[in-house]
């Protein structure tokens, strides 16, 4: 790039929101000269529709020729002498919690059943419950599956005989908590 260290001290790595949950991403520039003792500021910046908040974020620097580590301080690194070639690479990985869905019988006829359906998380079809009462009061539970940042799951139940039973919702967090 024409114009040297002087017009290009930043440089922004960016990726593009709509890959899997976990990608590296990197910003290769080796045609900038960037002079000995000169501060470089490297920042990450979303994708439309993508919010950093949902990731862990690590951001790592090798010599190009050696692969040694290269120090990285509050995004910074500084161009040792005699200069060297630097790759720098983000690293994202998607926050996640789980999810199980329980069903709860009370004063259940034995034999009636329920279905629960999930949507709109990646791990949606695993995610449902099929559950049969085997007893009047039973909580029967459902698979434990990852859930992760940003992701929103939808739940419905169909219950037979849907007639004798009144149903109602609720999410707890694993601390025992109520959750929106």
């Amino acid at each position: 790039m024409p114009g040297g260290p002087s017009r290009h001290p930043h440089m922004t790595a960016s990726y593009d929101p709509v890959r899997p949950k976990e990608r590296l991403y990197q910003e290769i520039v080796d045609h900038v000269h960037i002079t000995a003792g000169t501060v470089v500021t490297l920042a990450e910046t979303a994708g439309t529709g993508t919010s950093l908040a949902n990731y862990t974020s690590s951001l790592a620097c090798v010599n190009s020729a050696t692969g040694a580590s290269v120090p990285v301080t509050s995004n910074q690194i500084t161009m040792p002498n005699p200069p060297i070639g630097i790759v720098c690479t983000y690293t994202n990985t998607r926050k996640q919690g789980t999810l199980q869905v329980r069903k709860t019988w009370v004063n259940a006829q034995v034999g009636d059943s329920a279905s629960i359906s999930v949507t709109g998380i990646v791990n949606a079809a695993t995610a449902g419950l099929d559950s049969t009462a085997n007893s009047a009061n039973e909580t029967d539970p459902g698979s434990v599956v990852a859930m992760y940042a940003g992701e929103m799951a939808t739940f419905s139940e169909s219950v037979t005989p849907s007639a004798n039973y009144t149903s109602s919702f609720e999410c707890v967090a694993s601390a025992g908590a109520a959750v929106g």
